[in-house]
């Protein structure tokens, strides 16, 4: 049993550790059994919608158990814009570019697009992005809010791009200009008066 996302499409590919033993597969949900499901020829075989596929395998008057994995489909997204307007637990794919402004602890990772910011939290899939790099994209994730701070939380390792990372450069900003819209943004403060107590 297993559970995989994809974008797009997805090839599959059935394996039993039985030598000489037939693999029957369904790939509407229902179980399979020898009458009605496909016999695989060995060719990993494309899937583009969300798709239960369950087997068996057959070897003489032998039949295993029904094994299952869902491939789910997930909607995509270009911008962090679009990712930022997502419901609390929503499922989608990045397909758009996004730069690293921070990586402070190598657990919260800011980032950016042309015309939008947003954080991801992670302290396994996003740790060895540098600041200025530029993610592969095709990356699959999911939303969530913690404390009232909106996160990305990836399903898939995230990839820094090919070559040097580029300058990053902040905004100056006065806590007035923090609002909900931008609240991810990275920006540098200025003349700043503290009291501690």
């Amino acid at each position: 049993t297993a559970d995989t996302y994809f974008i797009g499409s997805t090839n599959v590919t059935l394996a039993c550790e039985t030598e000489g033993a037939s693999i029957y597969y369904t790939t509407n949900g229902d179980a399979v059994t020898t009458e009605n499901g496909t016999l695989y020829n060995g060719n990993p075989f494309p899937i583009t919608a969300t798709t239960t596929v369950k087997a068996i395998a057959v070897k003489d008057a032998d039949t295993s158990f029904e094994n299952e994995a869902t491939f789910t489909a997930v909607d995509t997204k270009a911008d962090l814009a679009s990712v930022n307007a997502l419901a609390k637990g929503s499922l989608f794919g990045f397909t758009g570019d996004a730069t690293v402004v921070a990586n402070p602890d190598n657990t919260n990772v800011y980032i950016k697009d042309a015309n939008s910011f947003s954080l991801i939290y992670d302290s396994k899939k996003a740790t060895t992005l540098p600041v200025g790099s530029k993610i592969v994209p095709n990356w699959i994730a999911k939303t969530d809010v913690y404390n009232a701070l909106f996160e990305i939380i990836p399903l898939t390792e995230l990839v820094a791009a090919e070559g040097e990372p580029a300058a990053v450069t902040y905004d100056e900003a006065t806590f007035a200009d923090v609002v909900k819209a931008n609240v991810n943004k990275v920006v540098v403060f200025k003349n700043l008066e503290y009291t501690l107590e």
